[in-house]
């Protein structure tokens, strides 16, 4: 109650999943299950990068190896 940096709501889980029903309900489906896997992946890295404040872009531009270092230092 005295932190107004914490969000009222605790619905980040569901905010992050309508996006992808959103685009399932738009196109239908993905084409391929890889496709789903793939939008899931980029999905889940910018939700992350948002809630920590990072900068998006330099996000994606991660490797594998430099991202995981960097989600277990934060």
């Amino acid at each position: 109650m005295r932190d107004w940096n914490i969000p009222f709501t605790n619905n980040l889980a569901e905010r992050d999943l309508r996006m992808m029903k959103l685009c399932m309900k738009i196109f239908g489906c993905f084409r391929t299950e890889e496709g789903a896997r793939d939008f899931v992946a980029l999905y889940s890295v910018i939700s992350t990068a948002k809630k920590r404040r990072w900068e998006i872009i330099q996000t994606l531009a991660l490797s594998a190896k430099e991202l995981a270092v960097k989600l277990q230092a934060a």
